[in-house]
């Protein structure tokens, strides 16, 4: 009552005269109050979360609805359709680089059959049963069933098709590992018993501009019937198959029905290589680890003894009991029947091909130094991973000398003559004794 009595009296219009703000500031508070308990606070807060829309409808194509990305698809098939996805299957894809298209090309087979079929993308693809058993057979003649192979996103959808009336899409199941026979074959084992190796030191010291490509490249060691082969390679090369063994090639030249290699990836631990079979449809990841440098093993001191001067650019010593001479630019190699001199040019390209291996010994040069003669090389060990600076002094005395190590920073560290001389110089010489 006395509250009434406030509000209706004279002191209430006085108070509302004397204090107009203050008065407007309480009432919208009490007004934003009321309304605060009385409106459901979900429905504030979905209001206050949604988004703007604008009052233009959008035109929609409603004719796209049922296919492609905006297809229906229902949990259940018929049985017809279920058939379909449990027999047929996706054996690969084809993915080789010289026999892509712009349409997927898709191989597929049937579970249990030894049927297969390449179908194009967009082309349909007719099946049949045969037997009692209602075994599914690919079919030459058009049928009421077939598949039509679509790629999406990626991603390869069959369009399947009972009758005029029964359509659907399926996702059929893809094999993922290579066949045997394909895994067996020679092109396949010969990289899977790959080994991989740095860059060759031999070529790094001595190669001239046209060994510029393989002087920093990595080697793969493939073993063909006991035999070496050798392939520099870098990232981006491809390997063909010429029935026989790995070789580089470019992919243009690549022989398109044998089996080829990509160079995917080239690290210090490990090359990555795909691999088509000569169809294109299967293919794998091989990783072949490249192999730590080998230790040299020999003692240079003791494979050349009692080393005299002979002439200004000779040097004679012994190896073992035979004495040989030494002189700027030779090389020697260490096989299964011991050291010997490489002679030829064909002996020269067998080592550089690694077709002759073993650890190898040039000598680069026969200098002086505070009145001493010093005989300087490398050595390398057999694999040429790794190489060794040799440094023998020469004496009139007959002992045998031994390894200096306190003129290695005073000898000079060129080469005296790079692979390209040598091989001029020897074929010269060949032309030469064939003279009459």
């Amino acid at each position: 009552m006395i509250m009434l009595y406030f509000f209706s009296s004279y002191k209430l219009q006085r108070f509302i005269r004397k204090y107009n703000i203050v008065v407007f500031i309480l009432s919208s508070l009490l007004i934003f109050y009321i309304l605060f308990l009385i409106y459901p606070k979900e429905e504030m807060a979905v209001a206050a979360r949604a988004p703007l829309v604008d009052k233009k409808e959008e035109k929609k194509d409603y004719s796209k609805i049922g296919f492609g990305p905006l297809a229906l698809y229902s949990k259940e098939i018929s049985p017809q359709f279920s058939h379909i996805q449990k027999e047929v299957m996706v054996l690969g894809m084809l993915t080789r680089p010289d026999k892509t298209s712009p349409l997927a090309q898709v191989l597929v087979g049937i579970k249990g059959s030894l049927q297969k079929k390449i179908v194009g993308e967009g082309e349909k693809c007719f099946l049949g049963y045969i037997g009692a058993q209602d075994q599914l057979s690919f079919s030459e003649a058009p049928s009421l069933l077939s598949i039509s192979p679509r790629k999406e996103m990626g991603k390869i959808r069959f369009f399947v098709e009972c009758n005029e009336l029964e359509k659907t899409e399926l996702d059929l199941k893809m094999q993922t590992t290579v066949p045997g026979e394909v895994l067996s074959s020679r092109p396949f084992q010969a990289i899977q018993g790959a080994k991989a190796w740095g860059p060759d030191r031999l070529l790094q010291e001595y190669g001239g501009p046209s060994y510029s490509a393989e002087k920093y490249s990595y080697q793969i060691d493939f073993l063909e019937d006991g035999l070496s082969s050798v392939v520099y390679i870098t990232a981006g090369d491809y390997l063909s198959w010429d029935g026989k063994r790995w070789h580089k090639t470019p992919l243009s030249e690549a022989l398109t029905e044998a089996p080829l290699a990509y160079v995917k990836m080239v690290s210090m631990n490990a090359i990555e290589l795909d691999i088509w079979d000569e169809s294109g449809f299967y293919s794998l990841t091989q990783k072949i680890l490249v192999q730590h440098p080998l230790k040299v093993q020999s003692k240079i001191e003791e494979v050349f003894t009692s080393l005299r001067l002979k002439t200004a650019t000779q040097v004679s010593a012994f190896l073992g009991k035979r004495r040989v001479v030494l002189k700027k630019g030779d090389w020697w190699i260490k096989s299964g029947k011991g050291w010997h001199s490489v002679k030829t040019l064909g002996e020269i390209n067998a080592v550089l091909d690694k077709t002759m291996s073993g650890e190898l010994f040039v000598v680069d040069d026969i200098e002086k130094w505070q009145g001493k003669t010093y005989l300087k090389g490398r050595l390398f060990d057999e694999r040429r991973s790794n190489l060794q600076h040799v440094t023998l002094s020469i004496s009139d005395k007959k002992t045998t000398p031994k390894l200096s190590k306190s003129i290695n920073n005073f000898v000079s560290q060129t080469p005296a003559k790079s692979v390209e001389e040598r091989n001029q110089q020897y074929q010269e010489d060949e032309n030469w004794e064939k003279m009459p």
